[in-house]
């Protein structure tokens, strides 16, 4: 699992909960009791780096004094759960599998820094885990010392442990460099009523369209409790397909990082847990970093390559006394348009005056520099500032969006300049790719939609009023991301907006248009589509509609308006007026011509009526039918 929120909420909500009125409820806790063995790690000093001109520390120190230990939960599956506790404030890049495990978000960590401290015994305190479910978890504990991150200066020892409502004491066979190992766990007495136990499943990471599928557990001691998935944090909209079930999935409107939450309810007390979701993410450690230093008292510092260091100086105290960060990363593992990116840095900061302060992130567009090669006189130049992030212990975070797309889209490679901020006399420290917590970009990213304007048309002003109204189609623009992440439709001919949505009608004027369909995701990506739009109308001036012409003569010059095409006593003009065929003489087969039909349009066996209207019988006509013209005779049913 890479992270989560979890368990942070469940403990405040107690805290509140007990500093109000007293609570109705009883806790089940959980301690590891266990003591490091001095003998488990490497016997001697910790490295003394003095090509800075002196030492990092004071005197020596033995190495024991520096062993950081962690201790935490995973499931049967080995996915993390919460940790119990970290003796370690600032030197817990060495805990490789915990940081593995609990990957960028060291939630759940309690308890006191105890670093430097004598090899005793130690316990996590008594560490409230009502609200994880019944279930078999491992217990994980990591000893190492933080100058040693090695294997040879790292030590590991994994115990089952099942979780079911029953007290336990057991004590537990030596592991790994621990020994007096044993547990206390509370159980779950009858009697009061317990917090329901709830686990969100591990951290994902997913490529739209795809949804998360979700697997939730929770359990109770009066029973199934009620549970309920929502969005905590993220970008965009989070759907869940049932919201009130344990497994099922959740779709995700756009890229980011999202926190859903998992509550499960047993009708009076309430347990929350969360999971992570990235959604079109990647995660780039840095391929090359290193330091450059000048330092007056030693010349020979502006020509030393400092690759290889655990830890990146930032340091600033006059002109000659100067340390800074370059650090590459490859970016050839994004595989879309970057939409977001964030630098993560681990600090290991001091300072000589109070802060905190500011720290600077420049720009480099020179990729050429080697961590191997590269010094104080070698050094390539930097731009702008890009972002700033805060001094202090731990995880910091620097917005680097602009420059990383910028950079995506060119060479694929980015490097950046890591240094001092404005504050004079200031130290400050970063761990380096050499540890488990080096310099890494969390890239979010995009693909854009293809916009889809239709087939194009070709539609005859039926009305002959000049104009046609047709119904645009932009049903077949996609998004690789899911249709769902395309935000908007506009319909553009030339600068003018004329409509939006998927499928608009509009009415056009006769003639030829030329029509952009404008399509944006939520990134804010555009993709643009033509379709040609052709309202035919009367061009010739002949009272005949073009689109008319057309339909019954190869083109509108062959449409002669006073011509009788089919001979039937009307002309293409009043065979338009009549709605007739122009090269059919009986248009509706009654055996009549239409030019003698009193009503042409009506089938065989209608009343015809009386003269009158565009079927008015010439008296040419009627002494042509009556002699018999036309070669057809057919009887008039009375």
């Amino acid at each position: 699992m890479k992270g989560t929120t979890r368990a942070t909420l469940p403990v405040l909500f107690f805290a509140v909960l007990a500093a109000g009125s007293a609570p109705v409820y009883a806790t089940e806790t959980l301690r590891v009791n266990f003591k490091p063995s001095k003998s488990a790690l490497n016997a001697g000093y910790p490295t003394i780096d003095t090509s800075y001109g002196y030492a990092y520390f004071a005197q020596p120190v033995t190495l024991e004094d520096y062993y950081v230990v962690a201790v935490w939960l995973e499931d049967n599956n080995g996915n993390y759960v919460t940790t119990l506790r970290r003796w370690a404030a600032i030197r817990w890049h060495s805990l490789r599998d915990w940081q593995a495990a609990s990957g960028y978000d060291t939630d759940g960590v309690t308890g006191a820094t105890l670093v430097g401290a004598s090899y005793s015994a130690r316990n996590t305190t008594d560490v409230n885990i009502e609200w994880i479910p019944n279930g078999t978890y491992r217990i994980q504990l990591e000893l190492t010392n933080w100058e040693i991150p090695g294997p040879n200066g790292q030590n590991r020892a994994t115990y089952t442990f099942t979780k079911d409502g029953n007290p336990q004491s057991p004590s537990l066979a030596n592991q790994g460099g621990f020994t007096n190992v044993s547990i206390n766990y509370t159980g779950r007495p009858a009697g009061p009523n317990y917090r329901p136990g709830v686990y969100a499943g591990p951290d994902q990471w997913i490529s739209l369209p795809a949804s998360a599928n979700l697997s939730g557990s929770a359990t109770d001691d009066a029973g199934s409790p009620s549970v309920t998935w929502r969005k905590d944090s993220g970008p965009g909209t989070v759907t869940f397909g049932n919201a009130s079930a344990l497994s099922t999935t959740a779709t995700f409107s756009m890229d980011g990082v999202y926190i859903l939450e998992l509550e499960a309810d047993d009708g009076s007390l309430q347990s929350y847990d969360y999971v992570k979701i990235y959604v079109n993410a990647v995660e780039i450690i840095a391929t090359e970093d290193s330091q450059v230093t000048i330092y007056g008292p030693n010349p020979s510092a502006v020509n030393t390559n400092y690759n290889g260091d655990f830890r990146i100086r930032m340091y600033d105290f006059g002109g000659s006394d100067q340390s800074e960060g370059y650090v590459k990363f490859n970016l050839s593992s994004v595989p879309a348009t970057v939409a977001t990116a964030t630098l993560r840095i681990t600090l290991n900061d001091y300072n000589n005056a109070v802060g905190p302060y500011a720290r600077e992130v420049k720009d480099v567009s020179n990729d050429g520099w080697s961590a191997n090669t590269i010094t104080w006189n070698t050094k390539p130049g930097s731009g702008s500032v890009i972002d700033t992030f805060m001094t202090g212990y731990g995880w910091q975070e620097a917005d680097l969006t602009s420059f990383i797309r910028t950079e995506n889209a060119g060479d694929r490679t980015a490097s950046i300049h890591v240094l001092r901020g404005t504050t004079p006399n200031y130290g400050g420290r970063f761990n380096s790719q050499e540890t488990y917590v080096g310099p890494r970009l969390l890239v979010t990213y995009n693909r854009p939609p293809s916009a889809n304007a239709g087939t194009d048309q070709t539609v005859f002003d039926l009305g002959g009023d000049g104009s046609e109204q047709v119904t645009l189609d932009g049903s077949g623009s996609s998004d690789p991301d899911g249709t769902a992440n395309i935000q908007s439709y506009v319909w553009r001919e030339g600068v003018t907006q004329i409509a939006t949505g998927q499928g608009p009608q509009v009415t056009f004027a006769a003639g030829v248009h030329t029509v952009v369909l404008e399509v944006t995701d939520c990134r804010g990506e555009v993709s643009t589509d033509t379709v040609t739009i052709t309202v035919l109308a009367d061009n010739d001036g002949d009272g005949i509609p073009d689109w008319w012409e057309l339909q019954y003569f190869p083109s509108v010059a062959a449409c002669d308006p006073g011509a009788d095409s089919d001979s039937d006593g009307l002309d293409n003009l009043e065979e338009y007026n009549a709605g007739t065929h122009p090269l059919d003489d009986d248009t509706d087969d009654d055996g009549i011509l239409d030019g003698a039909d009193l009503d042409p349009l009506k089938p065989p066996g209608a009343f015809h009526g009386f003269g009158g209207g565009c079927g008015a019988v010439s008296v040419a006509a009627l002494l042509a039918l009556l002699a018999g013209v036309g070669g057809r005779r057919r009887g008039v049913k009375r």
